[in-house]
């Protein structure tokens, strides 16, 4: 019904919403309308932050540097691995937004074609670099460094590169996991099936 209609109208919607909080919790502590939740939850998408799906920082950032580069007519930055490195290191604690600010921000300061690990914003690489820093300082025996890597490639294959799985089987936050395949410089994706190769002729 319109703002002062008596007349009542069909309509036809969707409604999509999203949250950062436990909506379920919120009702069982009277914080939120127990028939709004009922109404609203008819399909729920869980969406891990970034810094728990830290392969998909480069895809993420070559797609604004894309976006960006065809708003202003020119081509799109290319990324130098080291700049890359710290990217991948940090936690973006407001994950793709904050990603996308950081890219226009790069593309606004810009002097050449390439972005560098000094171009980044200051915080990134001090983060970034904590992160590493605290799991380095408890210097690990080599022996025992060698068993948790083979503990975790192993995992990493059973699970099929399930990050969320090997933690939890791990008994180690995802974090932590993230943490030490970089630090046992096992890649992002291992373990994950690849696509099969299509066929070739002849």
């Amino acid at each position: 019904r319109r703002l002062g209609e008596n007349q009542y109208r069909r309509v036809d919607v969707r409604v999509v919403s999203a949250s950062n909080k436990d909506l379920w919790q919120l009702v069982q502590e009277k914080k939120f309308r127990q028939d709004l939740f009922f109404r609203l939850n008819v399909m729920k998408l869980k969406l891990p932050p970034l810094r728990e799906r830290r392969e998909d920082i480069p895809l993420l950032l070559e797609h604004f540097l894309t976006q960006l580069a065809e708003e202003s007519g020119q081509r799109p930055l290319k990324v130098h691995p080291e700049a890359l490195k710290v990217l991948m290191n940090y936690d973006w604690p407001g994950n793709i937004r904050e990603l996308q600010n950081e890219a226009r921000r790069l593309v606004a300061l810009a002097s050449g074609r390439e972005i560098l690990a000094e171009h980044l914003s200051p915080h990134l690489s001090a983060a970034a670099g904590a992160g590493l820093q605290d799991l380095y300082a408890r210097g690990l025996d080599p022996q025992i460094e060698d068993l948790e890597k083979k503990a975790i490639l192993h995992t990493l294959g059973m699970v099929r590169g399930n990050k969320v799985k090997a933690a939890k089987m791990l008994k180690i936050s995802r974090r932590t996991l993230y943490l030490k395949m970089r630090a046992f410089g096992i890649a992002p994706r291992f373990g994950k099936k690849s696509p099969a190769a299509a066929p070739q002729n002849g």
